[in-house]
């Protein structure tokens, strides 16, 4: 088997645009499936955090990585997006790293002794953070933030983080759902 041709991981050519949405081109043979609300989570993110990461597209303009953060600019009506054109990635490699992108995903699980306390984090941060933004649904977050024992008024939240000392971590049964029937409009978007 052939080795792919190496790209430098800080490669000079790394730059970003901003494109027309309409410019920038899905790529119809998507074999991931974007519910609704993945889409509404980005774009709260986008709305609360800005762009962090730019939509990459290949030389034609065709999504390689990117599509939820396509269908979320669109759901809120904006006209430019970030853009990264792989102009040194094979037509080969431009596939492979679509299907890594989505699958690496896969990959990740949670420890979920520590979910608990990175949100009690945040809250004692910045008491008025809407948790929401962190892309857990209000369930989620319930199981990982628990009232606190013995809370004397005036210190801290009144929520402890599951799993922190005297506190054993509730383990929901899954964070990781089946993917739900979804329109075909959004099918096959990352």
């Amino acid at each position: 088997m052939r080795s792919p041709k190496q790209i430098k991981p800080q490669s000079p050519s790394f730059a970003v645009e901003w494109w027309p949405v309409g410019r920038v081109t899905p790529y119809p043979n998507n074999a991931r499936v974007i519910p609704a609300s993945a889409v509404e989570k980005v774009a709260s993110s986008i709305r609360a955090f800005g762009w962090r990461q730019p939509i990459v597209v290949d030389a034609d303009g065709v999504i390689i990585v990117g599509h939820v953060r396509l269908l979320a600019a669109q759901s809120m009506a904006m006209t430019e997006v970030p853009v990264h054109v792989a102009l040194d990635l094979t037509p080969g490699q431009v596939k492979a790293y679509r299907l890594m992108d989505n699958r690496s995903h896969d990959e990740a699980t949670w420890d979920l002794d520590l979910i608990g306390p990175e949100l009690q984090s945040i809250q004692e941060l910045d008491s008025d953070f809407d948790l929401a933004l962190t892309g857990f649904d209000q369930d989620e977050l319930n199981a990982y933030l628990v009232p606190a024992r013995g809370n004397q008024r005036g210190r801290g939240s009144g929520l402890v983080a599951a799993g922190c000392p005297g506190h054993p971590a509730r383990r929901p049964v899954a964070l990781r759902r089946s993917v739900p029937s979804t329109p075909r409009a959004l099918r096959g978007l990352d």
